[in-house]
């Protein structure tokens, strides 16, 4: 998939979580939700706007190499949780399987 479909589909959930929180009746709720929604955009904005600075305005080389350094660490880290957690979770889905059966069969 390429950046422009990546993007694009991102917008398009975006579209579908701003129309889930308009379709919340609460207005504090809904409003709280808009803020925190805004809030994530522009620190995303701020973040991208400084890495774009420091790697191609500054040419810092350095900070390449820390962001392709987090980007590998939470690989790593997300493979360790999936290594630890996934063995629990299949044998939960089972037994909630096998319970559904049986009731089933009830």
């Amino acid at each position: 998939m390429s950046n422009k479909q990546n993007l694009m589909k991102r917008i398009e959930t975006l579209k579908e979580l701003n129309g889930l929180f308009k379709s919340v009746k609460n207005n504090k709720v809904r409003d709280l939700l808009h803020y925190h929604m805004w809030s994530e955009f522009d620190n995303m904005v701020n973040n991208i706007e400084t890495i774009y600075f420091d790697i191609v305005v500054n040419n810092d080389e350095q900070m390449c190499e820390q962001l392709e350094n987090e980007r590998h660490n939470e690989i790593v880290t997300s493979k360790n949780m999936l290594n630890t957690f996934l063995p629990y979770m299949m044998m939960y889905s089972i037994i909630q399987q096998d319970t559904l059966l049986e009731s089933n069969s009830i």
